[in-house]
């Protein structure tokens, strides 16, 4: 999360694989790590660059739970927000996104907006 806040993109890639899944509960879903990148940066341009916050993080089931929230001026894109990172041995594969009161996710924006 770091790497994306700081738009640090060669430092994602050494922790994300190149046939990452980047989907959200609706359905929507992003693959593989350049469109994952570059929906990531249209998203965050479009809102102001909000700051992803990690406020916990737990193990389950050999995924990594996070909540953490979204800061931006943009209330629409402001808020809580809730991750799934799945794994392939130590890279990750899969991140599913769950945002509080229907606020937009990435894979939804780049649905929407491709």
């Amino acid at each position: 999360m770091d790497s994306l806040n700081r738009r640090q993109y060669r430092r994602t890639a050494e922790y994300v694989s190149e046939d990452v899944v980047f989907s959200d509960v609706s359905g929507d879903a992003i693959k593989g790590l350049d469109r994952m990148i570059d929906a990531v940066e249209r998203f965050r341009k479009s809102s102001d660059w909000p700051e992803i916050v990690i406020e916990s993080a737990d193990y389950s089931d050999g995924d990594v739970l996070l909540r953490g929230r979204l800061d931006t001026s943009v209330r629409e894109i402001a808020g809580d927000t809730f991750w799934r990172v799945g794994f392939d041995d130590d890279m990750i594969s899969a991140i599913e996104v769950t945002r509080a009161n229907g606020n937009m996710t990435v894979p939804r924006f780049a649905a929407r907006y491709a």
